[in-house]
């Protein structure tokens, strides 16, 4: 699908396709290029092998000093985030609020995946990044940090909120400020 219409146009490098995709994906929401390899540190969990989809919740700060609680799943190249209060209410029939494609066009040929995000009100743009960010954090970055996702899923009664918590205050995220209120859809 993407790689046809790059072939269309005539794209044949990989700077070509980012140069592409990034104009591209500027009238979307939210758009990025990432290396190849990156999608395969978030993909490559046990759970995923299993086809199940890995579950995780993510904490958004709040100007009142309190936090949003958001639950995600990965299903293969969609992750789709919500509400925790939502998907308690509703479970799978729960709005998502942020979804994250991947595409894997040129994965093995150009080492490169194009992610697309789109999202929704009462989520703004700045939250929405914060929350890739997190997403990023726990399955890339760092390892130690993978530990609590995996204990999420695997063992959830010794699964530590404030742990989670914690993890805010790392230098790898940036909270997202309150003061404007960009919310591309």
């Amino acid at each position: 699908m993407l790689g046809n219409l790059v072939k269309t146009l005539g794209i044949r490098s990989r700077v070509g396709c980012i140069s592409f995709y990034r104009n591209f994906s500027g009238t979307i929401g939210l758009g990025c290029d990432i290396p190849g390899h990156s999608l395969d540190d978030i993909m490559k969990t046990e759970l995923l092998k299993d086809a199940t989809p890995e579950q995780f919740v993510y904490a958004i700060p709040k100007d009142n000093g309190g936090f949003e609680m958001m639950y995600s799943e990965i299903h293969q190249h969609r992750i789709s985030f919500t509400s925790l209060e939502a998907f308690k209410a509703l479970q799978s029939s729960a709005p998502p609020l942020l979804e994250l494609f991947h595409y894997v066009d040129f994965q093995k040929s150009k080492e490169l995946v194009l992610m697309r995000g789109a999202f929704k009100d009462p989520l703004t743009s700045t939250e929405a990044v914060f929350l890739v960010n997190q997403l990023q954090m726990y399955y890339r970055i760092d390892p130690e940090r993978y530990k609590l996702v995996h204990t999420f899923n695997h063992n959830p009664m010794f699964f530590d909120f404030n742990e989670l918590l914690k993890n805010l205050d790392s230098p790898d995220l940036k909270a997202p400020s309150h003061t404007t209120q960009n919310t591309l859809t």
